[in-house]
């Protein structure tokens, strides 16, 4: 956004999402030049611009929306991070911008949600990307161990597949829960891998819920087995089957009890557990709420706005934004102490926080901060069922080739309606 011009007239990207050089027609490099030297005291010098665009072959269309660039004057140049929606740099998008990245699996998308503790999934990815210290692996980086399961009651090599997948507690494990999803077939061992039986219920049920019981119980299996077996390294415990399903079913619980884990997570199962099957899915009441337009009070002006567009060359927001700044130079000519009112929420919030917004109409945006400047003036959010009367207007604009003001008798019939109910204090419902 500009303000002092102290940056470059042809490099810098201050016009749209490219710098005025990229729309030279003519070999060569310009001669350095600031912004500023292109203004007067009461904005663009058009004259000497024009001159300058047309010496180096820029069109003339560019050159018309050069004229329209507002100028904050006394105020410093701000730029605007075309990466994020808010348009402040982070160094977030600038390494999505730099990194590359790998390919995506699937599985990693289960393992971090609603229902799963961050320890839990950590764990999980470790024990996926094969970080977790199994005996074999602690072998496999150099350290001297004789390698003893204690899962088995004739112990085997304490691997990642034998103890997740195939001895025999794991087994016990899967086999009692296996119950809870009677669709799905018996699990075949043969040439299987820790994902196979992560996602062996998930891909017979064809459940696309994420946070689902065929996902969240295998995760949670793993995870239990993994304190059942430090127990007994650490702690010499004995390894116990019922243990592990006793704490799986806890874990359950607790999430039923704390409203993460509902009837739509555990559809089409037969979970063997009183706190689930005796549950049944509560009917959501329908809320109601009463919205209600307010008159200003004398002699504040209010302005309610509403944008509305078609097609790809705008969005929503641009909308929202330019029916802001008609708005506020009409009510201007009558009084400088304005109240305005719009649906669109985010961006109430910038101007209440008189944040900038989105690189992409700080143009826009600009233009209003300097509109505003010299007046005293709030901005609050309502619903847009107390906004329809500039709603019913705007779908009307949107259909009109040019500007079209209304007034007295010429209003449409339907907006003066819409603005006697809201005289009357007659509110709308939202459902």
């Amino acid at each position: 956004m500009l303000g002092e011009g102290k940056i470059s007239f042809w490099d810098d990207t201050w016009l749209k999402d490219q710098p005025i050089s990229e729309f030279c027609s003519m070999t060569g490099t310009p001669s350095f030049a600031r912004v500023e030297d292109f203004w007067t005291d009461t904005g663009w010098n058009e004259e000497v611009t024009l001159d300058v665009l047309d010496e180096w072959g820029v069109p003339r269309e560019v050159c018309e929306e050069i004229m329209d660039i507002p100028i904050n004057t006394g105020a410093k140049d701000i730029g605007r991070w075309t990466l994020t929606p808010h348009g402040n740099f982070t160094v977030a998008s600038a390494w999505e911008l730099i990194r590359n990245r790998g390919e995506k699996m699937e599985v990693y998308e289960f393992i971090w949600g609603k229902g799963i503790s961050p320890t839990i999934s950590v764990f999980l990815w470790r024990l996926l990307a094969n970080r977790i210290p199994v005996d074999a692996k602690l072998q496999w980086r150099g350290v001297s161990l004789a390698s003893k399961c204690h899962c088995c009651s004739e112990p085997d090599m304490e691997t990642r597949l034998h103890l997740f997948v195939n001895s025999e507690a794991a087994t016990g494990v899967w086999n009692h829960f296996a119950k809870w999803f009677p669709q799905a077939p018996n699990f075949d061992r043969g040439g299987c891998n820790l994902e196979d039986r992560l996602r062996w219920w998930q891909r017979h049920k064809r459940c696309n819920n994420k946070h689902h019981l065929c996902i969240l119980i295998p995760c949670l299996i793993y995870w239990f087995l993994w304190t059942e077996r430090n127990g007994c390294v650490h702690l010499e415990k004995s390894f116990k089957v019922e243990n592990i399903c006793r704490r799986i079913v806890i874990y359950l619980r607790n999430l039923v009890l704390a409203g993460h884990l509902g009837p739509e997570q555990w559809s089409e199962c037969e979970p063997k557990v009183d706190f689930m099957v005796a549950q049944t899915e509560k009917s959501k009441e329908k809320r109601v709420e009463k919205v209600l337009w307010r008159p200003p009070d004398w002699p504040r002006i209010k302005i309610n706005t509403d944008g509305s567009f078609e097609g790809r060359t705008a969005s929503g927001f641009e909308a929202e934004l330019k029916a802001l700044l008609e708005g506020v130079k009409v009510a201007k000519r009558h009084n400088t102490n304005l109240w305005l009112e719009t649906d669109a929420e985010v961006m109430s919030l910038l101007l209440e926080k008189r944040q900038l917004g989105p690189a992409e109409t700080r143009h826009t945006m600009a233009k209003i901060i300097l509109e505003l400047r010299g007046t005293q003036w709030r901005i609050s959010y309502i619903r847009r069922e107390g906004n329809k009367v500039v709603d019913c207007l705007a779908l009307l604009g949107r259909d009109s080739q040019a500007l079209e003001r209304f007034e007295g008798n010429n209003i449409p019939a339907r907006a003066r309606a819409l603005a006697r109910l809201d005289q009357l204090g007659m509110p709308s419902f939202r459902f």
